[in-house]
């Protein structure tokens, strides 16, 4: 009796909700996933850095971020479908060789980031070096050459500011492509 004295049938008003949990669902799923490469977000990211680096927390952590050089020169030459096919391709890539309950996230366009929690920095230097390579080499075959401009921060001990990991990683990876692109800059914080 009340959903008829509000104007609606029992089904419609059940459907129309259904619908709306179903679409705040995957607005949470988009807030924190890509929907291209289905990685994290930079909100993903945040969050999970937040959980994760609670001072206090053990260390050593390694935050790495990795720019694509000339994605936008793929995209003016072979079209956005192709640099989005690139694009998941690479995550594809990236989310394989990554270590077990580490986190990969696409910050956008053509950036990502790698969190390597218990990782110290000279096995995350060489970690991420020995991807470089991988990455090169199973890309370099398909139609657009890949390089990559890399910023590395690694930290003995969990920091006490999250935002600190990102700015740091993010700064080194600009530098990086200010120095000619397809390079690692590094830089080992002992906190």
């Amino acid at each position: 009796m009340l959903f008829r004295s509000l104007g609606g049938h029992p089904r419609l008003l059940l459907a129309q909700l259904q619908a709306r949990v179903a679409a705040e669902e995957r607005l949470h799923y988009l807030a924190y996933h890509d929907e291209l490469t289905t990685l994290a977000t930079r909100r993903g990211l945040t969050d999970h850095l937040a959980k994760r680096l609670k001072p206090g927390a053990p260390g050593p952590v390694a935050v790495i971020f990795v720019d694509v050089d000339r994605l936008k020169a793929l995209n003016s030459f072979l079209g956005h479908a192709a640099g989005d096919q690139y694009l998941h391709t690479l995550a594809h890539r990236l989310r394989e060789a990554m270590p077990n309950d580490q986190l990969l996230a696409r910050l956008g366009g053509d950036e990502f980031a790698m969190l390597l929690l218990g990782m110290n920095a000279v096995d995350a230097e060489r970690y991420i070096k020995r991807l470089q390579s991988e990455l090169v080499r199973a890309m370099e075959s398909r139609m657009w050459p890949v390089r990559f401009s890399i910023g590395m921060a690694s930290y003995a001990q969990t920091p006490a500011d999250f935002s600190t990991v990102i700015a740091s990683a993010d700064a080194l990876m600009y530098e990086a492509k200010r120095c000619g692109r397809n390079q690692i800059l590094q830089r080992v914080y002992e906190c």
